[in-house]
């Protein structure tokens, strides 16, 4: 484990973590819009829309589900790049956390709704999502921060509202009129809990360094 930053050296948790929360509303927010616009506007261009004769590549693959990994790809670059700022802005370098978030987004959104259309219920798919998210990042984090597990269940329970909320089957244009408000409010809670835990893992890291 390679802390690159003390928590004592920075101005104080709650900074860290108030960030951390604005980071993940504007990047859920504006990842769920990008996503559908680059669907919606730019997808048609480039997808082949009938299989190459004698082959199943891309009808494997249902439209939601395509959609889903079109906005969690876009959140999870729009995430890693804010995330990133933040930790930069308090001397921390975390090789990778970009990556990880591009990864873990796409292929937890991509599970999340792909599980629900195999009739998976009662919130698994989400779960199974978050968890997919959570991992991916933990790789990261279990290098620079001790107990960094705790991660995983924060993602699992904070990112359960957006991947229950986005309306893949809506517009670009209804989104934004109709769901505005619950995604910025999934997001404020992904950040809220994302942003706690991680002030709680610097600290307990810091206190294990002295």
């Amino acid at each position: 484990m390679d802390t690159t930053a003390n928590i004592e050296k920075l101005p104080s948790s709650s900074t860290i973590s108030l960030f951390w929360v604005v980071a993940n509303i504007f990047s859920i927010f504006g990842g769920v819009l990008l996503g559908k616009f680059l669907y919606d506007f730019l997808y048609p261009f480039f997808y082949p829309y009938q299989d190459p004769p004698g082959l199943h590549i891309f009808s494997l693959v249902d439209d939601p589900v395509q959609r889903m990994v079109f906005i969690g790809l876009s959140i999870g670059i729009l995430t890693g790049f804010l995330e990133k700022l933040v930790l930069q802005k308090h001397k921390l370098q975390w090789n990778g956390w970009i990556l990880a978030n591009v990864l873990g987004w796409s292929f937890g959104f991509a599970a999340a709704e792909g599980l629900e259309m195999l009739g998976w219920q009662w919130g698994i798919p989400q779960l199974l999502g978050g968890m997919i998210i959570g991992v991916s990042q933990w790789i990261v984090l279990r290098q620079y921060l001790v107990k960094s597990y705790w991660w995983i269940a924060a993602c699992i329970i904070g990112s359960f509202a957006i991947l229950s909320w986005v309306p893949v089957g809506y517009t670009f244009l209804m989104i934004l009129k109709e769901y505005s408000i619950p995604i910025i409010v999934a997001g404020l809670i992904i950040g809220i809990f994302t942003g706690a835990t991680l002030s709680l893992l610097l600290t307990l890291s810091s206190l294990q360094e002295n």
